[in-house]
């Protein structure tokens, strides 16, 4: 389920039915035209990010405690209005799960919500 306005999103997954070995984090990419504008690292543990991929390069990266076998849900904000935003959803363990990857594209100023699902 998606929920868009013009300046955030909302969205949700669950754990992957193949997880491929233990999972160590979820990486949430936000991007618009292949430049990352928000990363969301979900960890067990925020104090130990050696088993993390090193190459997660962003200028806004937030590192989140969850229990990664519990449902997820991120509200994503400081978006622009009617602009085309890439969500990439990954798990990770020590090698990179199968992705799942959507464009959503925020709503103009003054129009009401889309709830998608």
């Amino acid at each position: 389920m998606t929920n868009i306005t013009s300046r955030s999103l909302a969205i949700s997954w669950s754990y992957p039915e193949n997880d491929k070995g233990n999972l160590t984090a979820y990486i949430l990419d936000i991007t618009v035209n292949g430049v990352c504008e928000q990363k969301f690292i979900y960890v067990y543990n925020t104090v130990n990010k050696s088993s993390l991929p090193s190459n997660v390069s962003c200028s806004n990266i937030s590192y989140i405690q969850h229990n990664l076998r519990e449902h997820v849900n991120q509200n994503i904000t400081d978006l622009q209005p009617y602009t085309n935003y890439t969500v990439t959803v990954i798990p990770y363990n020590s090698q990179v799960g199968e992705q799942e990857q959507q464009t959503y594209q925020t709503l103009t100023e003054g129009t009401c919500s889309l709830l998608l699902y």
